[in-house]
């Protein structure tokens, strides 16, 4: 009954958490205190799950909504020009434990979306030079032809 009770109060004092992570943003709902949004990442058809946890429930205005996976919030940016307003409001990220070792093994340790501090602000300004639009005009025959050979290997 005390551990009942104590789940009880944990979860009422979560759930009042919850609404205020990301203030103005929408909240998917359907997540639970303990596993946040886990059940509807572990739906099968991905297109049902990237629109149930990305698109259904964002804000009209902004594109953006959140969930949480184990007790961390995810932040959703559906539209491009609201990434670089997210970015300067804040460099810090913390990738949930649950997917640290794939996101290590995937991006590797020095990836921007794993860095925060001045050690990604360094790193942010040196990219940055190389998505410029100069930058990008210049590169597109080599986009295209990287582009070309990905798909002949996918036929």
């Amino acid at each position: 009954v005390i551990g009942l009770s104590w789940m009880g109060a944990k979860h009422r004092s979560e759930t009042r958490k919850w609404k205020n992570v990301f203030r103005g943003i929408p909240l998917v709902p359907g997540g639970s205190w303990f596993l946040g949004h886990l059940k509807l990442l572990m739906e099968r058809d991905i297109d049902k799950r990237i629109h149930s946890m990305n698109v259904e429930y964002a804000d009209e205005r902004t594109g953006m909504c959140y969930f949480y996976v184990l007790g961390s919030p995810v932040l959703s940016i559906l539209r491009g020009s609201h990434t670089k307003e997210v970015l300067h409001a804040s460099h810090t990220r913390k990738t949930p434990n649950l997917f640290k070792k794939h996101f290590l093994m995937v991006t590797g340790p020095k990836a921007l979306t794993r860095l925060n501090g001045k050690e990604w602000k360094f790193y942010r300004s040196v990219v940055h030079r190389a998505f410029t639009p100069t930058a990008l005009i210049e590169a597109q025959p080599e986009i295209n032809k990287v582009c070309s050979l990905f798909t002949q290997s996918l036929v």
